[in-house]
């Protein structure tokens, strides 16, 4: 039988990723599709935050994660606004040929 549980290391990023999007881009969202700028300042926190690392060897300036908990965290970026997390996303899936 198949276990879809997450570990415990998967239910941290999720919640750390989940809180950056409730922090930074869901109050922020309305205001860019408005604008129709782009969100360089959530990015740039994302990015202090290590949000924008791909999954690849620390020793390039990845996170290690896995394709898998990189797809959690995506999941959790979309929930906070689909166009921001769109534009993080762009930079991760151009970096998964790589790993």
């Amino acid at each position: 039988m198949v276990d879809f549980s997450l570990e415990p290391k998967q239910i941290e990023l999720q919640e750390k990723v989940r809180d950056f999007a409730n922090r930074h881009m869901r109050p922020n969202a309305r205001k860019y599709d408005e604008l129709a700028t782009f969100p360089w300042d959530v990015v740039k926190q994302a990015y202090k935050e290590g949000l924008m690392n791909g999954p690849m060897a620390k020793i390039y300036g990845g996170s290690e994660h896995t394709i898998f908990e990189s797809a959690l965290a995506s999941e959790e970026l979309g929930a906070g606004c689909v166009g921001i997390g769109i534009c993080m996303d762009a930079n991760m899936l151009a970096l998964t040929p790589l790993y």
